[in-house]
């Protein structure tokens, strides 16, 4: 039993020994000058602020808190005379939250010291602007600064050059920081570098569109100023789609609005006929203006989708080919195409018209002597006439009219086809004159054999009439092949072009996002926007006062 009993105890003074032992702090970590530092930060998003008078919370970490003495906090003002010091005192938590308050605007340099208990000694210094938007009541020198541009209506061509400058009342004040806010950054954001009193940009691109503005920073017996100035809106203008027609051209701005140049003897351009058969300055169709699609190749007529889905057209209607019921002229856009009113898509020749739907329902009018309606006979109809249904796109070609449908097979009608609709192809991406795109493979169409042979596998786009012929590769570089009498392909010469040949806008190869080709003139959209043309002039098409032809293309916009 004595035996148990000591056994119990030593057994129970081992325990108690370990649980002892466990319980006691791990030796001290040496304190280690060369880790210790101290940093102190404002107060988040509070130099946006209104900030005079308020309780204004500053932070203070420093690394081996647990050998600190003393934080001392010192604040000079803008003269760098001392205005107060702040001593704390075994209150080392970090980080420490540190409340002030400043009872009048301007620069203060905040000084924070830490001193450890071997005497290193760490500080960092924070420089903060005390700010007051009430201050212009009580300084004299008013600093109102404005932007204004330097060319009217706030409306500029791609390419061109601006400037926004800035006046005050008084002297500018420093620094003056130039913003821009657009769809990007709604709130505004600094432009770098841009701190002086002008904003010049000698190349206006796409991206420059929006609102501009300046903030410029002054003092006044240590009241800070900061004012905002008016915002100035940079339209930037250029070209998104362009309609090839014979003797004339009609282009879409990105603002929406349609405009015109050469022929428009029959009203194309909202103009009166009697006095203006044909501009050479380009001539808004107010009308048209947000139009979902406008085809005018033709000379003489004209027709757009408006935003209720009806058609508008005016021009010459001897086939019954703008579907009013009637073969008389019209010289005003009013509606045409019957009551159809959920058109989609509109393609006319100048002879007949078609439309899509919204349904996808094909409907055609006008000539049909060739077959051209696809209806089975070679009547002409003046009301439209419903082709076929699963459409989704169409094409009124010389001739031969061009409908691709929802599962992207061609089908075609028209001189030397016949008049009923007839299956050439699958797979089709475009098709414009005898040309054929599948993805980027390029073929062409013999209308005598109904065959087509490939031609080249690296075409992105195609714009094409049955005597010549525009591609935009997949490297962005444009070509043009066939009749070059007048200029029409742009390559410099007038001679044809039996082979694919480079086109080069403003002499470098042509980086184009947009093409489009029509009897004698060419249109070339650049990816910045801007608009080209070339061939004959006779007409004023090209824009210039000399009504010159041209073999390289020249720039309308």
């Amino acid at each position: 039993m004595r035996t148990f009993f000591f056994t119990c105890l030593l057994l129970w003074g081992t325990v108690l020994f370990s649980i002892i032992t466990c319980a006691l702090p791990p030796p001290p970590v040496p304190f280690d000058p060369s880790t210790a530092q101290i940093t102190l930060a404002p107060p988040l998003g509070s130099e946006k602020q209104d900030s005079v008078g308020k309780a204004l919370f500053f932070t203070i970490s420093c690394t081996e808190s647990g050998w600190l003495e003393s934080i001392v906090l010192e604040i000079q003002d803008d003269a760098l005379l001392r205005d107060s010091v702040i001593v704390l005192e075994d209150v080392f938590e970090m980080p420490l939250t540190v409340p002030l308050s400043f009872s009048s605007p301007g620069i203060r340099r905040l000084i924070a010291t830490a001193t450890y208990v071997d005497g290193t000694v760490r500080t960092d210094t924070l420089r903060y602007s005390v700010i007051s938007y009430s201050s212009f009541e009580k300084n004299p020198n008013v600093l109102t600064v404005i932007a204004g541009p330097a060319w009217p209506s706030g409306i500029v061509k791609v390419g061109k050059e601006i400037t926004l400058s800035v006046s005050a009342t008084g002297s500018f004040g420093s620094p003056i920081q130039w913003y821009k806010r657009d769809r990007g950054n709604p709130d505004g954001a600094a432009l770098p570098g841009k701190n002086g009193s002008s904003l010049t940009i000698s190349s206006v691109q796409k991206g420059d569109s929006g609102s501009y503005y300046v903030i410029a920073t002054s003092t006044h017996q240590n009241w800070l100023q900061r004012d905002t100035s008016n915002s100035v809106l940079v339209n930037v203008s250029y070209v998104v789609s362009v309609e090839a027609g014979r003797h004339r051209v009609i282009y879409k701005r990105n603002d929406g609005t349609y405009w015109g140049l050469g022929s428009c003897a029959y009203g194309e351009f909202d103009n009166d006929p009697n006095i203006m058969p044909s501009v050479n300055i380009p001539r808004q169709i107010e009308s048209a203006t947000n139009a979902r699609i406008f085809s005018g190749r033709a000379m003489g007529t004209a027709v757009y989708i408006a935003l209720d889905g009806t058609v508008r057209g005016t021009g010459i209607n001897n086939h019954g080919q703008l579907g009013a019921n009637d073969n008389q002229n019209r010289y005003a856009y009013q509606q045409v195409m019957g009551s159809l009113s959920n058109c989609l898509s509109i393609s006319t020749n100048g002879s007949n018209t078609f439309v899509i739907t919204t349904t996808n329902q094909l409907w055609g009018t006008g000539s049909n002597s060739l077959g051209d309606l696809g209806l089975g006979h070679t009547y002409d109809r003046w009301t439209p006439q419903l082709v076929m249904g699963g459409a989704k796109q169409v094409l009124a070609g010389d001739g031969i009219t061009w409908v691709i449908n929802l599962s992207n097979h061609l089908y075609a009608c028209g001189a030397g086809i016949g008049g009923s609709l007839v299956s050439i192809t699958d797979n089709v991406t475009a098709v414009s004159g005898k040309f054929i795109l599948k993805g980027n493979q390029l073929y062409v169409f013999d209308p005598s054999e109904r065959t087509v042979t490939l031609d080249r596998s690296d075409v992105a786009a195609i714009a094409s009439h049955w005597g010549n012929a525009l591609i935009i590769t997949t490297e962005g570089r444009v070509f043009g092949k066939g009749e070059n009498s007048q200029g029409e392909l742009g390559i410099g010469v007038d001679g044809d072009a039996p082979d694919w040949t480079e086109i080069f806008i403003d002499g470098q190869p042509g980086k184009l996002s947009a093409i489009a080709t029509y009897y004698y003139n060419s249109f070339f959209i650049g990816e910045d926007g801007t608009l080209w043309g070339c061939g004959v002039n006779s007409l004023g098409q090209l824009g210039e006062t000399t009504f010159i032809t041209s073999f390289i293309p020249v720039r309308l916009y």
